[in-house]
């Protein structure tokens, strides 16, 4: 395919290119100077020949226009149950208007990112959440909870992302995904960054949040683990001493783990070129985890949170 879109000056891609998986979350998309940063960082790591993949949230965004619009949200156990109403406004936010900064603000910064979401190109194949039983850790309670116009994924198909990466474009992906009949479907933006990251085969995956890392003490930003394991990581969520909202990530930094990518790097993206200064001083910011304990030399994975 013929590249006729590459802006001026941006790398042309080359055979063994590494590729990175940066997962942003809502809380730091919300606020427009740190998009901007954000927008910056990235730019700046493809001009140095990365394949870019950005799979973005908007959980904040679609809770205050919920709000806004009277639809109550629903959350158990840090996931969303999605009613019809809620699945109407996030396809609004998350393939609409985060997509679309996200996209602009790349652009200011001199990189070419293109918005889609799983439904194009059947890159996420999901089918809808079965009832489930499960405990509710606010009450404490057994219930059946019917996560209802929310997927589970069962197949990725790279293909267009890979396109667009080989013609120096940035794939910027939303959380939906649609079933076989083509009903759309609400996918956990941390499920979707891992995902792709193991079927890009990405060196690396960000997961950029609202928080500077894993904690030992969650109101203590001093007590960050620069470095786990994923025994580690499972050893955290066993024993209840992690946050619900951490929970997902940690979930899927295990299963990108054991899909073949080498680290996975936790960070608060709302930290100023926090992507930058971890590639050149691995353990400056975040948490690194790995599948069995030791940094992946000066390569270690950045990775971002999300809010979906």
């Amino acid at each position: 395919m013929q590249n006729t879109g590459a802006m001026a000056g941006t790398p042309a891609p080359e055979a063994g290119e590494r590729c990175f998986v940066v997962k942003l979350g809502g809380r730091p998309l919300a606020d427009g100077r740190v998009l901007d940063t954000l927008a910056e960082d990235l730019a700046a790591v493809r001009r140095r020949g990365v394949r870019l993949t950005i799979v973005h949230g908007g959980g904040p965004q679609l809770s205050g226009l919920s709000d806004r619009m009277g639809i109550r949200t629903r959350k158990i156990n840090g996931r969303r149950v999605t009613c019809a109403e809620t699945l109407r406004l996030a396809k609004m936010v998350f393939a609409g208007e985060i997509s679309t900064d996200v996209v602009a603000a790349l652009r200011r910064h001199g990189a070419h990112g293109v918005g889609l979401s799983g439904v194009d190109g059947g890159v996420i194949s999901a089918v809808r959440r079965s009832p489930v039983e499960m405990t509710n850790r606010e009450t404490g309670k057994i219930e059946v909870v019917d996560f209802q116009h929310v997927g589970d994924i069962y197949g990725v198909d790279a293909t267009v992302l890979g396109l667009l990466m080989d013609n120096g474009f940035i794939p910027v992906v939303a959380s939906l995904a649609a079933d076989d009949r083509g009903e759309v479907l609400n996918i956990n933006a941390d499920t979707v960054a891992a995902d792709l990251a193991i079927a890009l085969g990405a060196d690396k995956l960000f997961m950029m949040s609202d928080v500077p890392g894993v904690l030992r003490d969650v109101g203590d930003a001093d007590t960050r683990i620069r470095e786990l394991t994923a025994a580690d990581a499972r050893a955290l969520i066993r024993g209840g001493a992690v946050g619900d909202g951490m929970i997902p990530k940690l979930d899927g930094a295990i299963r990108t783990l054991e899909g073949g990518v080498a680290a996975i790097h936790l960070m608060d993206g709302r930290a100023r070129h926090a992507i930058l200064d971890e590639l050149a001083a691995p353990g400056s910011h975040g948490t690194t985890i790995t599948a069995v304990g030791g940094r992946s030399r000066s390569e270690t994975v950045c990775v971002t949170e999300g809010g979906g």
